[in-house]
């Protein structure tokens, strides 16, 4: 290297001794290395004092922990005196491609007075959560930057020109946070910017001292200090009280902490419905649950509160009632008479004679809050789920996000017309089946991503267990269908957000917070399992683009046909299994 670019590598460290000196050792190859050692502990401090007696590296040893940005800095600072003109940033943990260490430094070479800065390419192990944050703080960094220059401000993979990093990192934190405010100040300071595409990976078992709650709120203070320096004073303000009131400001949602289950699409074996017919409304929109009458005839529940019979072949519409409410479970009694669960008005009949009467509107001693989806048995008996006692039907979303066990699964008796609470402590209490032999009742727990079985004879009468879990999407209703199978709506494909912030109640809080376009939303898509009485898969169709119909929320099989219901489609649909 030629005097005017001299480079070496800084690499901050903090009880990383399983990987660092790999590192060192791939990185030292190519040009000096400087490590320096963030106050780590005995184990660490040992493979350092290793690799320096080695002379692999120059090690700067700090006496406590004071975080990345306190550790670069020092890191540079040593650099300078040594001598070099750039220094070359590269985290520990072994995230990094190092065979792009020669690209990062010939960019630099050839332009001297640039911020180099990796871009990168992320594959499947990257966490959700993480992508969905540096996505934030990258917009947050144009707005700051009043340009796009910098293309991901988080990368810790980088070659700085010493004089002008060590400048702006006076003004830097000492945290995590250091990363994207040097490079933004250096930018403003008029450095140019060159992105150059590094893949990225997070090894598995890796070790992250990433701290979720603190380096989030120092992150959040940095782009208000520098927000503040773009704007007017008065925007500062407007900004520290919308942080304060994405931390703070009550919301009605209580979360609970869970750890969601790791999804992995290679368990499912998805393939497109066959035969897909769409069949539109005409007038409404929201046919929940479908069903089928001995006749043929198409009966659903609509958003208006409408109960509306068509022909076999989707024509002729007619309303058979108003509920005045929201309909969104159906069941035939037998008798020609329509069960209807009604998220507002409870447990409803519907009489050949078209004459409505409520058999019920509490479980238990409580009022129903969201009567949701029933399944009437052999004895006339009345199975029904209460998908939650804390939010009602317009507010589903919220009780999705809280994630709390507030759903209940009743029984109304036809003989004493009272109403039983068989089960409460649900999550989100869904679709209801009962098992053609009588054996067991499935409830679907769609804040679970799950479906109960609760036991209706034989010894385990009386108790629950699992019938089929860490589903791909959110579990909606469920029948029992002609061929011996369950069929499953699944209404929507799982979150990552929901996923990623299932074990943080205050950022399902923050999402509350945020305004509704930005909160997370069903997708739209078709989705239908088979299932066998021991929960296990048979069938999986999915289509992509939501044909028949989006976010299926019911399904009945009636001679060899699937239809399909939806909680805001204008149609419901059919499709052939196979």
């Amino acid at each position: 290297m030629s005097d005017s670019f001299r480079a070496c590598a800084v690499i901050p460290t903090y009880n990383n001794p399983k990987t660092v000196g790999a590192v060192v050792q791939t990185v030292g190859a190519t040009l000096p290395v400087i490590v320096v050692d963030d106050g780590g502990d005995a184990e660490a401090r040992a493979v350092l004092i290793d690799l320096g007696k080695q002379g692999l590296a120059d090690i700067v040893h700090r006496a406590s922990n004071g975080g990345k940005g306190a550790a670069v800095r020092d890191g540079l600072k040593y650099a300078l005196k040594q001598g070099y003109t750039h220094a070359l940033q590269v985290d520990a943990d072994g995230q990094h491609d190092l065979a792009d260490v020669s690209r990062l430094l010939e960019t630099s070479r050839t332009e001297p007075t640039a911020l180099v800065l990796g871009t990168p390419i992320f594959d499947t192990s990257v966490p959700r959560l993480r992508l969905y944050a540096r996505e934030i703080t990258t917009q947050l960094v144009h707005f700051e930057t009043g340009s796009r220059l910098i293309q991901d401000p988080m990368c810790g993979f980088r070659c700085y020109p010493l004089e002008a990093a060590i400048a702006a990192a006076r003004h830097c934190g000492n945290g995590m946070d250091f990363d994207p405010e040097i490079a933004v100040r250096l930018v403003r300071s008029g450095l140019p910017v060159k992105n150059v595409p590094t893949q990225v990976i997070y090894p598995e078992n890796g070790v992250s001292h990433f701290r979720m709650l603190t380096d989030n709120v120092l992150i959040s203070w940095m782009h208000t200090r520098l927000i503040s320096r773009r704007l007017l004073p008065v925007f500062a303000v407007a900004s520290a009280l919308l942080i304060a009131y994405l931390l703070a400001w009550p919301v009605a949602i209580e979360p609970e902490a869970w750890s969601a289950p790791e999804y992995d699409a290679k368990h499912w074996s998805a393939t497109p419905p066959a035969g897909a017919r769409r069949f539109e409304l005409g007038d409404g929109y929201g046919p929940e649950d479908i069903d089928v009458d001995e006749q043929g005839r198409i009966v659903v529940g609509l958003h208006d509160g409408r109960i509306v019979r068509f022909q076999p072949d989707g024509s002729d519409p007619k309303t058979l009632a108003n509920t005045g409410g929201r309909p969104l479970g159906l069941d035939w009694d037998g008798q020609g008479r329509l069960l209807i669960a009604d998220a507002w008005k409870g447990l409803l009949r519907l009489g050949a004679d078209g004459k409505l009467e409520t058999l019920t509107t509490e479980c238990g001693s409580r009022t129903l809050w969201f009567t949701d989806d029933l399944e009437v048995a052999a004895d006339g008996g009345v199975w029904f789920s209460d998908a939650t006692v804390r939010f009602h039907q317009p507010e589903w979303k919220l009780d999705l996000i809280e994630g709390t066990a507030a759903g209940r699964l009743c029984r109304w008796d036809p003989i004493t017309g009272t109403t039983r609470e068989v089960l409460k402590h649900l999550y989100f209490a869904n679709g209801i089946a009962l098992d053609p032999k009588g054996e067991f009742v499935l409830i679907a727990e769609t804040s679970r991503l799950r479906v109960q079985k609760y036991f209706l004879r034989g010894p385990k009468k009386g108790t629950t267990e699992v019938f089929v879990e860490n589903l791909p999407g959110f579990p909606d209703g469920i029948s029992a269908g002609e061929s011996g199978l369950f069929w499953l709506a699944i209404a929507s494909p799982r979150n990552p957000v929901l996923d990623a912030t299932a074990n943080y109640p205050w950022l399902r809080k923050l999402l509350v917070r945020l305004p509704a376009a930005l909160q997370p939303a069903p997708e739209r898509t078709t989705r239908v399992l088979g299932l066998d009485r021991e929960g296990q898969v048979k069938h999986d169709y999915f289509a992509s683009d939501a044909s028949p119909i989006a976010i299926v929320t019911s399904v009945q099989e009636r001679s060899g046909v699937l239809y399909l219901g939806s909680l805001v489609d204008t149609a419901f649909g059919t499709i052939q299994p196979n």
